[in-house]
């Protein structure tokens, strides 16, 4: 059960991503804006982290990891889980979720700025975008049932490129009819 949520998980953020990358968005550098996720920089190959790493998900172009020993925390929120993820084994973007739905959403403003970026998306959730030069940044709460957050951060200018990887594949899936 586990598992496919976070495979269905995966599936939604390719759409989302896909959805970001193909339309005209806004893009401006916000406050403290990431190369990266702690000491991973965006692009950095998995052989540098590899002996740290244990696979927890993957589809056919991402494949993600959890560190061993990694520090499930940012600022008082504690972390359910925190993944690494690559793309054609370069760091591309990481998933993680909390259920210190005010503590995440509070250390997220904090370091990254508060500027509307927020909308309310109804049924009791809410989700903060920050788009920036180098980083895009989604953080989707929600309280009903169990309160949760999930953020991803991605490197914008790696997710042209999987997304050029599955319009290539498109393109030859459709050959086949």
């Amino acid at each position: 059960m586990k598992l496919n949520y976070l495979i269905a998980s995966i599936v939604i953020l390719s759409l989302q991503l896909g959805m970001n990358v193909s339309a005209e968005m806004v893009r401006t550098t916000f406050k403290n804006e990431p190369d990266g996720f702690r000491d991973i920089k965006w692009g950095s190959p998995f052989s540098s982290h590899a002996k740290k790493m244990m696979p927890t998900r993957s589809d056919k172009y991402v494949k993600c990891y959890s560190r061993k020993e990694d520090k499930l925390a940012i600022g008082n929120a504690r972390l359910a889980y925190i993944d690494y993820c690559y793309w054609r084994d370069q760091f591309y973007m990481v998933i993680l979720e909390s259920r210190d739905v005010r503590e995440l959403m509070g250390a997220f403003q904090e370091k990254f700025g508060d500027d509307n970026n927020c909308i309310d998306t109804g049924r009791f959730s809410s989700e903060c975008n920050w788009n920036g030069d180098i980083t895009d940044i989604r953080l989707t709460c929600s309280s009903l049932g169990k309160e949760n957050c999930k953020a991803v951060l991605w490197s914008h200018a790696m997710a042209y490129k999987v997304e050029e990887d599955k319009r290539k594949a498109a393109e030859g899936a459709a050959k086949d009819f």
